[in-house]
């Protein structure tokens, strides 16, 4: 973990943007479109970093949203509300990498999270409900001989089921 002014931010995740973040900051001073950041798993992290950076930077625009899929724990609780971003971190099922670094050593989770269930719909689950739903697809998953814990993190099903879900909606609207 990296110390800062603003909060603890893990090491590995911060490095990666290190390396590229001059680059992105000359890119990011010549457009004058909306920013939005968005990844997957490590991408996840350094979007999340990324977004943090141009909101706090002398950048002239703030980031317009942030989207993060099956991301890992990036900072502390100081860290991850020290800038006020537009965030919607995805989360499906058991993917395993959303559970990590552990909380135990400091770590949180930012943003509004959007919870795919096992069967890859939006529901807004919490306590025995999650856990239920977490088991169920476990179970299911070795019923089919795969891990779920890293079956769900893939990111083609995290698109599959989001894709799935505007097409209900606009269903429903229609």
């Amino acid at each position: 973990s990296v110390v800062g002014t603003i909060g603890n931010v893990h090491s590995g995740f911060n490095r990666e943007v290190d390396d590229l973040w001059p680059l992105l900051e000359d890119m990011l001073r010549e457009i004058d479109l909306p920013v939005w950041f968005c990844g997957h798993s490590l991408g996840a992290a350094m979007a999340t970093i990324c977004a943090y950076r141009c909101k706090n930077s002398s950048l002239t625009r703030d980031p317009h949203e942030l989207h993060t899929f099956g991301s890992p724990r990036v900072g502390c609780r100081r860290y991850i509300h020290h800038a006020q971003i537009t965030h919607y971190r995805w989360v499906h099922n058991n993917d395993i990498v959303t559970r990590v670094p552990p909380v135990w050593m400091g770590y949180r989770h930012c943003g509004n999270e959007v919870y795919l269930d096992r069967k890859g719909r939006i529901r807004k689950l919490t306590g025995l409900w999650r856990s239920r739903d977490r088991w169920r697809g476990f179970v299911g998953g070795l019923l089919h001989w795969k891990l779920d814990m890293l079956a769900d993190h893939s990111i083609s099903l995290y698109a599959k089921h989001i894709l799935a879900a505007v097409e209900h909606e606009n269903a429903a609207i229609a």
